[in-house]
């Protein structure tokens, strides 16, 4: 998914300096984006981080300047108002009412999923117990309120509708955006700090899903291979480069099939249902876990009211934007999304029951799957 995004931010790109594009240019965009992430991250953490940090510090600085222009230049010739700002926050000012905020709470989401994947990384840092969580709500907080800033500017920017016909051409609305404010040069410094931007995410994902791949390698509950470790960088290899390996082709095929376009569409809503149903899971987790196997140590609010509150809201939303909506979306962007979404599943349950016919040992309760042997006693 990512690099997809990523490839149509290189369109833009080559279509500012008068190269044509098509599905072979984005397919270019996507594995010119996945060599980048894979010399970086084959390299070691340390400079996956850094890189990760650099780029998105580039992109929040360009992106809130253009937010500024907006604000601006919209306030002062009247096109935007105190009283403006005020609508973008009323549910009843929604173009499709109700049902269109639930539609598009889809890409909400798949724009927080992640957030939790830096506890991955507890192995390779010190002190995680304590500064994993201070640092996973502070991101979410200073993230969640720049977003909010950044919304109100492309709701300031120009009409919906123009940003439909945009994203109809394949274009992107943002370089739109940043080419009626900024002009061309404008623009095509918009498209490069995205694709810039969109390649430290797929960083910082690889990172994340490479160490869980190797952590169930470790305990056996994924094939060993995805354990090894590359000697001198001391990063999961093989972990990485399946996770990759098969970002490429995914998105390449979506692509192909759907449009480059409208792949993210489909690919983003089904990462998100898959993210949603983690989180349920996890929260129904915490209280069965410390009610089976911790219970001296359970503990009403953090047990029993946060996941009860977690398992609340997450079935209201997946009822609302993935169970109801999805299914009256047609075919290729609903249907066919909970359809994979099952099939997944399935496929999910069918590698459990595998597992824990061949290693049940590693199934027990007791078993501390993802726990290092070296840090175990810590």
């Amino acid at each position: 998914m990512l690099p997809g995004i990523g490839a149509l931010f290189f369109n833009d790109i080559l279509n500012q300096v008068g190269v044509p594009t098509g599905y072979l240019t984005w397919a270019i965009g996507v594995l010119l984006m996945t060599v980048v992430v894979a010399a970086i991250n084959f390299r070691g953490i340390d400079l996956s981080l850094k890189g990760t940090v650099i780029f998105m510090v580039l992109e929040s600085v360009v992106v809130f300047a253009l937010m500024l222009t907006i604000f601006i230049v919209q306030s002062s010739n009247g096109s935007f108002t105190v009283a403006d700002v005020g609508q973008t926050f009323t549910p009843s000012a929604a173009l499709g009412g109700t049902a269109s905020i639930f539609a598009a709470l889809v890409f909400g989401i798949q724009a927080n999923v992640g957030f939790d994947a830096v506890s991955t990384l507890a192995e390779e840092t010190h002190t995680p117990r304590k500064y994993i969580p201070i640092a996973t709500v502070v991101a979410v907080l200073a993230v969640g309120a720049f977003w909010v800033i950044t919304a109100i500017g492309f709701v300031a920017a120009f009409p919906v509708e123009q940003v439909a016909t945009v994203a109809a051409d394949g274009g992107t609305p943002v370089s739109a955006m940043a080419h009626q404010f900024w002009g061309g040069a404008g623009q095509l410094l918009i498209s490069v700090i995205a694709f810039t931007s969109i390649t430290a995410i797929y960083l910082a994902q690889n990172v994340a899903s490479s160490r869980a791949l190797y952590a169930m390698g470790r305990a056996g509950t994924a094939p060993a291979f995805l354990a090894r470790l590359k000697p001198g960088a001391r990063v999961p290899g093989n972990a990485m480069t399946l996770g990759l390996v098969v970002t490429v082709l995914v998105t390449l095929l979506l692509g192909a099939l759907l449009g480059t376009a409208s792949q993210y569409n489909w690919s983003a809503t089904m990462s998100s249902s898959l993210a949603l149903l983690t989180y349920l899971a996890v929260n129904i987790a915490n209280i069965v876990y410390h009610v089976r196997n911790r219970a001296t140590k359970f503990h009403v609010f953090m047990h029993g009211v946060v996941p009860v509150v977690g398992i609340a809201v997450v079935c209201f939303v997946i009822y609302k934007s993935y169970l109801a909506s999805l299914w009256n979306a047609g075919w290729t962007f609903g249907r066919s999304v909970q359809i994979a979404v099952l099939i997944w599943l399935l496929l999910g349950v069918c590698w459990v029951m595998v597992v824990r016919r061949t290693r049940p040992e590693v199934m027990r309760p007791d078993a501390d799957t993802f726990i290092a042997p070296e840090a175990a006693g810590r």
